[in-house]
């Protein structure tokens, strides 16, 4: 910086300044500069040696700002406040905690969870960043992500949450709309149903197709009234009863206990993807069972 060498000799002698006109008082400074009230009066002797100012009016040991004096300590409040609040920008990474997840599972999953989450880092603030690109989340800055697919992600280890688990589920309102309970449901039924699909597009692959599939049906078309490119918009519709939409055990878990949703078919289709916290190193002694708990916890 440019004269910067103007302020070496008085950077002490500056913090003695502000706080003794803050204050108005050399002893009340010196206590919480942790110093003696003489050294605060060697530091103001100094600045005002330096400045050429006069900064404090001394009478019968009474000290009093002048106007000069007051105007400076303006000017440096102002200069330690900026200084201050960079220190805070630049520290706020080893502060914050961020995790990754896809805006469906964002929604859905690790919101629900979110004090449990920050009750895992107390000194932390965690923060979630949602995309629906893993390779956002391969960064030194995501302290680990939660991700649907398989087991493997390239440099990085994992833990599974649980396995992926698909089965039927209605909301309560559509099945009295079609005069049927949840335990009505066959599967020419579900074929027939007013159902609701996840995008082929989509990266999360709840798909009817693989459902009928794992029941030994090879379905060339299906009927649909709704599809989807995040499972989150999908739930969603479901809910309002607007179809009959596949679950995920562990997404739909709460809606199912709450009676918001109801489950038409007993026996879900497992596959080999499934939920997984995935990480390189999580800070401060957390595992990822503690996530996987906290996670699944209702």
């Amino acid at each position: 910086m440019k004269n910067s060498r103007k302020l070496t000799p008085i950077l002490h002698a500056l913090v003695a300044h502000e706080a003794a006109v803050r204050l108005e008082s050399f002893s009340l400074a010196a206590s919480e500069l942790g110093v003696s009230q003489p050294a605060i009066s060697s530091h103001i002797r100094k600045l005002e040696d330096h400045l050429g100012v006069l900064l404090f009016e001394r009478r019968n040991r009474v000290v009093k700002p002048t106007l000069a004096g007051r105007e400076f300590a303006e000017a440096t409040r102002q200069g330690f406040a900026g200084i201050l609040e960079a220190i805070d920008r630049i520290s706020e990474p080893a502060r914050t905690l961020t995790i990754g997840a896809s805006y469906s599972l964002s929604h859905l999953f690790v919101l629900p969870a979110l004090s449990r989450l920050q009750a895992l880092f107390p000194n932390r603030t965690v923060r979630l960043l949602s995309s629906n690109n893993y390779a956002d989340f391969d960064t030194d800055e995501v302290a680990f992500s939660i991700r649907f697919g398989p087991a493997s992600w390239r440099e990085h280890s994992s833990h599974l949450i649980i396995e992926e688990r698909i089965f039927p589920v209605a909301a309560p309102s559509l099945l009295a709309n079609l005069g049927k309970t949840d335990q009505d449901w066959s599967l020419d039924d579900l074929a027939k149903g007013p159902l609701l699909h996840l995008d082929s597009q989509s990266f999360e692959t709840a798909s009817w197709y693989r459902f009928f599939a794992a029941h030994g049906r090879r379905m060339r078309l299906l009927p649909s009234v709704g599809s989807f490119t995040g499972y989150d918009l999908l739930l969603q519709s479901v809910t309002a009863g607007k179809g009959i939409g596949l679950g995920w055990e562990g997404i739909v878990d709460h809606a199912l206990k709450t009676g918001a949703l109801k489950r038409l078919f007993a026996e879900p289709v497992v596959t080999s993807s499934g939920f997984h916290v995935v990480f390189k190193e999580i800070p401060d002694g957390v595992t990822p069972q503690h996530i996987a708990a906290a996670l699944l916890e209702n």
